[in-house]
């Protein structure tokens, strides 16, 4: 009966969680640019710091199928370095579900951090009602200075 119990509370935590690690191959879901892997330690330290930053602009009740997303800038490189000149960080949340939900700044920012932190390009995750987007890129989609509705309907 224990075996039993067990492979039923794991198996709904599986059925919770879904997400896709991106690779150099796709496509960035915002459309433009190529993806890029977190060139190093630095760059990702300070994607998670963008994270958090990020979790706690973005509003705390979401319409049913609503998403926000928001681009920070990383760093410059330096001149003369081989490559793109600025490195920027792509973050989005949205609600799946057909009821207004909210979610708190820890909860938010939980959800990017482990589209940094587990996955080199980026990814994209499902968690219960919620699905979060983060990965590093070249070229910045939407506007950086303030919260951008993305248009994407989940």
């Amino acid at each position: 009966m224990f075996a039993a119990q067990l492979f039923i509370f794991f198996g709904a935590l599986i059925s919770i969680a879904s997400g896709t690690c991106f690779s150099k191959s796709h496509r960035p879901p915002t459309g433009s640019g190529d993806l890029i892997a977190w060139p190093a330690l630095n760059e990702r330290e300070a994607a998670r710091e963008a994270a958090v930053l990020v979790s706690h602009y973005m509003p705390s009740t979401f319409r049913p199928h609503a998403s926000y997303g928001r681009c920070v800038q990383l760093k410059t490189q330096k001149p003369g370095a081989k490559g793109a000149s600025v490195l920027f960080a792509y973050f989005e949340i949205g609600l799946v579900s057909d009821e207004i939900r909210s979610i708190g700044p820890r909860e938010a920012a939980d959800g990017l951090l482990k589209e940094i932190t587990g996955c080199e390009n980026g990814g994209d995750s499902q968690y219960e009602h919620w699905r979060y987007l983060a990965y590093p890129l070249y070229d910045c989609p939407v506007l950086i200075g303030g919260l951008t509705p993305s248009n994407r309907d989940y």
